[in-house]
This record gives C-alpha cells, sequence and structure tokens, in this order.
C-alpha cells in the first residue's frame, strides 16, 4: 500500500492516461508465445444498471482486456474543465493453482476504482492505493483430510470413554447403568474429544507453518477466511470442550474422601493424651500440594512472550513464505495469518514446557526437592498415614506408619531415629515387612466400604453438629469417639487385625497398567461370593491424580488451548498471556478454595488451621 496526495495526481505532467494490455510472455519449444490476461473491473456496471463484478460468484464476472490507472479525460465538461479523475485504487493479481500445486492457471487482474473531485484537491486528501498478488487454490482435500482423521481419532476415542466409563463403573461398585454412568460417559467423550481437536488443530497448524514458509516455489497458499472455516471450529471446540474438562476435574479431586491415619499411641494412660499437630501439619503440607504443578504456568507464559515478541519469532506468522524476523521500514511486510500464529504459538509453548519438564525432572527434583516424596517422607517422620477415595471402592493408600513406633518426640530422639533409618539399623518404612513399598493404589470389597461409610457419616454427622452450634465439652467428646472409631478401625484394617476385611498386596500387572484398570481376585466362602480389597504396589506415585500434579498434561492443553484460542481471534500475544494467566489463576483459586473445604469437612482440622 503506498499513499499519493490527491493533488499529484491532479497534476498532468506526472501521470498521463493510457491503456494497458497486458501479456502473459512464455517460451514452449523455443517458440515465444503471449497469452492475453483477463481483466476484472470492480465498478463495472452493465446496460441494465448491475454490477457482475462485485459478486463474489466468478462464473457471473465479466472479463476485459484494457485497463488504466487514471482517467483525466471522462472528468472533463464541455466547457474543457477538469472536475474529477479516476484513478486504480486497488490492483490484485489473482493467482490460482491447480493439481496441488502442480499447475498454475493463468492469472487474473482484478482493479477497483475510485474517484477525485476538486473539492478533494482543496481539502489536501491523501489517496491510498494497494497493490497486492493473491495465490489460491482448492483446500478442499487437506480440508476433507482434516475431517477424516477427526472422524477416524473421534471414533477410537468413543471406544476409550467406553472403556474408561467401564473401569469407572466398577471402581464405583455399581450394577446398573443410571444416569451417572451416562453423565460420566459424556464428560469422558468430552475430555477426549477436547484432546482430539487440539492435536488435529496443533498438527494442522504445524503442517502449514512448515511446508508454507519453507516453499521456494509456490504449491501450498494460505486458507482464505471461508476455507479457514474449519480451522476457526477446530480452535473454538478444542477450548470449550477443554475448558469444561477442568471444570470437572476440580469438581472431582475436590469432592474426594480423604482421611488422616494416626498411628501414634498415647505415651500415658490417658488415651486422648496425643499430639494434634502432627495432622495439622500433614493436612496443611497436602492443602499447599493441592494446586501444585511440575510446570509453572506463570515462567511459561514469561518464556513464551520472550520467544514471539522479543525474539519476534511472531514475524514468522506472516502470510508470505520466508522468514524475516526484524524487517526494516522499506521490506514489505505482509499480514499475520491465524494458523500461521497457532503453529508457532504452539511450538513455542510445546518447546519451553518439554524444557522446564526436563529441568524441573533432571535437575530440580534431584538436587534441590521433590514435593511428591517430601510429602511421603514427612508422612513416616510424622506417623500419619493417608487414606483417600477417588470413587466408591476405588482410591489411594500412602503408609506413613513411623518404622520407630512414636514420633511425637523431642529434637534429640527425632535425630536420633532419623540416624538409626539413614544406617539401616532400623525398621524399614513400608506397609509389609523388609519393603519401601508406603504407596499403593486400592481397591476395597463392598463390605469394607459399607462399613467404612457407616463410621465416615456418623463422623461427619459430628463434625456438622460442631458447625451449626456452639461446641461444648460433650460434643467434643462424642467428636473425638467418633473420629478416634474412624482412625482405629482403619488402623485394625491395614494391621489386618479385622478378620472379616482383609486384603492382599501385590503389583500392578502389565495389562493393568496400560489400560489403568484393575483385575479383582474373587474368593468363594460357603454362602456367598466375597472379594477381598487389593493394594496395588504404585512405583508411579498415581496417588497424584488426587491433586493436579497428575493432570499436567489436561492442564497445560487447557492453557494452551486458552492461549491459542485468545490469539487466533485477537491477533495479540499479549492479550492471550493476560488471560490464560487469569484464567489459569482462577482455576487454581477455585481449585484451593474447594479442596480447602473439602479438607476442613471431611477431617477434624478446621479451616483456620489450614493455610
Amino acid at each position: 500500500m503506498c499513499v499519493i496526495r490527491a493533488d499529484a495526481l491532479w497534476n498532468s505532467t506526472l501521470y498521463e492516461t493510457a491503456f494497458f494490455d497486458p501479456y502473459i510472455v512464455f517460451t514452449n519449444s523455443n517458440i515465444i508465445h503471449m497469452l492475453p490476461t483477463p481483466i476484472v473491473i470492480k465498478n463495472y456496471r452493465t446496460d441494465r444498471d448491475t454490477t457482475p463484478n462485485q459478486n463474489n460468484d466468478e462464473s457471473k464476472w465479466v472479463y476485459h482486456r484494457r485497463f488504466f490507472l487514471l482517467d483525466r479525460i471522462s472528468g472533463v465538461t464541455t466547457t474543457n474543465e477538469l472536475r474529477s479523475i479516476h484513478y486504480a485504487k486497488s490492483i490484485r493479481i489473482l493467482n490460482t493453482l491447480t493439481n496441488d500445486g502442480t499447475y498454475i492457471q493463468p492469472p487474473v487482474i482484478i482493479i477497483e476504482y475510485n474517484e477525485i473531485t476538486l473539492s478533494d484537491i482543496s481539502k489536501g486528501t491523501l489517496v491510498e492505493i494497494t497493490f497486492e498478488t493473491e495465490y489460491r487454490m482448492n483446500l478442499d482435500p487437506h480440508i476433507r483430510d482434516i475431517w477424516i482423521a477427526i472422524g477416524v481419532l473421534s471414533g477410537l476415542g468413543i471406544i476409550l470413554a467406553f472403556i474408561r466409563t467401564s473401569i469407572w463403573h466398577s471402581r464405583g461398585g455399581k450394577h446398573i447403568i443410571d444416569l451417572a454412568i451416562i453423565g460420566k460417559f459424556l464428560l469422558f467423550i468430552i475430555n477426549i474429544i477436547g484432546t482430539i481437536f487440539f492435536i488435529v488443530m496443533a498438527g494442522v497448524s504445524l503442517w502449514w507453518l512448515i511446508f508454507f514458509k519453507r516453499q521456494g516455489s509456490a504449491f501450498l497458499v494460505i486458507p482464505t477466511s471461508i476455507q479457514q472455516s474449519s480451522f476457526t471450529v477446530l480452535v473454538v471446540i478444542a477450548f470449550i470442550l477443554k475448558t469444561i474438562d477442568i471444570l470437572h476435574l476440580i469438581i472431582r479431586q475436590s469432592n474426594i474422601d480423604i482421611f488422616f491415619i494416626d498411628w501414634e499411641k498415647p505415651q500415658t494412660s490417658d488415651i486422648t493424651d496425643v499430639s494434634v499437630w502432627r495432622s495439622y501439619f500433614v493436612a496443611n503440607e497436602w492443602n499447599e500440594l493441592q494446586t501444585f504443578r511440575r510446570v509453572t504456568v506463570t515462567f511459561q507464559i514469561i518464556s513464551v512472550l520472550f520467544f514471539l515478541k522479543v525474539i519476534n519469532l511472531e514475524n514468522i506468522a506472516t502470510a508470505q513464505p520466508g522468514i524475516n524476523l526484524f524487517p526494516s521500514s522499506s521490506d514489505y511486510n505482509a499480514s499475520y495469518n491465524g494458523i500461521l500464529r497457532v503453529g508457532i504459538a504452539f511450538s513455542m509453548w510445546l518447546a519451553t514446557a518439554v524444557v522446564q519438564y526436563l529441568i524441573y525432572v533432571i535437575f530440580y527434583q534431584r538436587f534441590v526437592e521433590d514435593k511428591i516424596i517430601n510429602f511421603v517422607d514427612l508422612c513416616s517422620t510424622s506417623n500419619i498415614s493417608v487414606f483417600i477415595l477417588m470413587d466408591n471402592q476405588y482410591g489411594y493408600y500412602i503408609h506413613g506408619r513411623s518404622p520407630h513406633g512414636i514420633t511425637d518426640v523431642n529434637i534429640k530422639d527425632m535425630t536420633m531415629n532419623l540416624e538409626r533409618e539413614s544406617q539401616g539399623t532400623a525398621g524399614r518404612r513400608g506397609l509389609e515387612p523388609n519393603s519401601d513399598d508406603q504407596i499403593f493404589i486400592i481397591k476395597v470389597d463392598r463390605a469394607f466400604r459399607f462399613q467404612y461409610e457407616i463410621l465416615l457419616q456418623n463422623y461427619q454427622n459430628r463434625i456438622l453438629t460442631r458447625l451449626n452450634k456452639k461446641i461444648e465439652e460433650r460434643e467434643a467428646n462424642i467428636l473425638l469417639a467418633s473420629y478416634r472409631g474412624l482412625n482405629e478401625f482403619l488402623c485394625a484394617f491395614i494391621n489386618r487385625s479385622l478378620p472379616t476385611y482383609t486384603y492382599v498386596i501385590r503389583p500392578r500387572w502389565l495389562l493393568e497398567k496400560i489400560l489403568n484398570c484393575e483385575f479383582r481376585n474373587t474368593r468363594t466362602s460357603a454362602s456367598l461370593d466375597q472379594t477381598e480389597s487389593i493394594f496395588y504396589i504404585d512405583p508411579d506415585r498415581n496417588f497424584t491424580k488426587a491433586i493436579f500434579a497428575g493432570y499436567e498434561n489436561s492442564l497445560f492443553i487447557w492453557n494452551m488451548a486458552t492461549f491459542l484460542f485468545i490469539d487466533y481471534f485477537a491477533f495479540n500475544y499479549v492479550l492471550a498471556a493476560i488471560i490464560t494467566y487469569l484464567l489459569n489463576l482462577i482455576a487454581t483459586q477455585i481449585r484451593q478454595s474447594l479442596g480447602h473445604q473439602n479438607l476442613a469437612n471431611k477431617t477434624l482440622i478446621p479451616k483456620n488451621f489450614l493455610i
């Protein structure tokens, strides 16, 4: 685009009226040929005062052979006075590629004229004139391939949703198909389809970015706004479905059953003479751990903005082949394209996240701190186990029973206990003798769940009573008795002191790990089939699925989908970063608040003690 003063166009010594007949000159068999180039005048009017060339339907266009850049003749009056001139406001050369870019058709020159009058001269009007070259091709095969990929992957996703629903049905101990199962199936579909749409969207944008920018000769073009509608659908649906999925994740994690089993024995004859601060400390660490993630979103966003805005990788997304990160004022600056912006932004998000994750796992987790293992160690030094039920009969168990028996000791005794452990002269921390396995996936049977439900309901009713009215000493004793009843039941269950409620310990089989499911053993009694609970040794720390850290991939995809969604419509990486940060902060605060509330409701720990 260039800007010319209107009075300069009016000056006859600079611009004269001339007609041009464009041709394409090419050589075939050493013979030079000249092919006439068709011209489309956008302002053309027929005898019936219609404007066919302003119609998007090219079959109705009227083509011409000649054009002018400036008309100083038709504006001359009968008194030989120049009242107005016509000039080419925009010139666009339309090139059409065929056979997947193998051939190129003769170009079409599309011209739109405008008029300047004497009044424009007196006002000092500036005239904008644009010249552009546009390439296009039939992208229907590519669009069809995109939807074929989505269809195939969605079909596999529905099968996977069936499998996940079946596993959830088994973990919930359900016998019939009810509305809850149908709703869960739909939520699994939302999770899987949202991920599929995001993956296809990212793949398409990267493919277009790589092959469009590296082409030496034209074989691939940027889709038009109409052709790009399929990609727009991918961006919108991926963001909406992943947002719903994250809301479901927050609600699910904020409604788990959790109980801190206290193994500490009173050192006097008074059974209530057990310190509560160990439980408070472990609960606070769990409360802080609920929103822990290995990939820090704030650092991630800053890193992405650094590469896109400071290093200027944003300029890779311009709608022209080749790369020029720092164009000068004299260089042609093409406009940005939404697909290419998604491609370069996605690649930066992915690259920085992989680097950040590797640094955390290889260096920070090894040489600074591993918050997950630190929490397990804290449980052992506090003599507190964590019993979690994500579903009705499925959950996790962190065995925190101290090998020293008592941990409510002074600094000297604590130091000596840790020293004995480091030298191997004390017992091991594992649930089984001579074992270090402390983390388990648990699948409890119906009998255990029924008894647990009774004790839990009695315990929670007492908590509600405490919350609804001013607590008295009698109510406090009853509440403590309810808590102790549930605590002793779980301690006895873990110690295998209850013949009715037994369990076995075994590692997960390979197929169980692949399908993320559990196969149960059945033992037959004299009267009916009974199932025993199973503790699966969990070296992979699957209990993190009760917190954000266990769903790092889902949260990361949601953050990326948010960023790409905002930028796709706003063409502003900074705005996308701000909104992504705010939405992530809101989600984190909601998860923290609901998890805080759930922890207070299902334990004896008051809210004001959860920091």
